[in-house]
């Protein structure tokens, strides 16, 4: 309102108001899509018949009774979903440096 009251056009609001106020709401969902496809794609991989992939690394692990070989896939497959948000939130601080400002 502050921006059309200054006599901003609807274009200058939204790219310059609107916009910017809505990424950090918008990265905040591909964080939280970025974690359900990785639970989703690991769980494809265990009951779909591929032939390889963490998941069915896991199963295959899990049915045949290698304890140790499931274990270590499933810390594999959760030590990358760490890193991958890790990655995210470090370039979110650097992309997105007006965040809770």
């Amino acid at each position: 309102m502050v921006a059309q009251t200054i006599g901003a056009s609807n274009l200058e609001t939204f790219t310059k108001v609107v916009f910017f106020e809505s990424v950090p709401h918008i990265v905040a969902g591909l964080r939280t899509s970025l974690s359900m496809a990785l639970i989703v794609v690991i769980v494809t991989e265990m009951f779909m018949g591929t032939e390889s992939g963490i998941g069915r690394r896991i199963f295959d692990a899990s049915v045949t009774y290698r304890t140790p070989e499931m274990y270590s896939a499933i810390m594999c497959a959760g030590l990358l979903g760490f890193l991958l948000n890790k990655i995210f939130v470090f370039a979110e601080m650097k992309l997105i440096h007006w965040r809770g400002k």
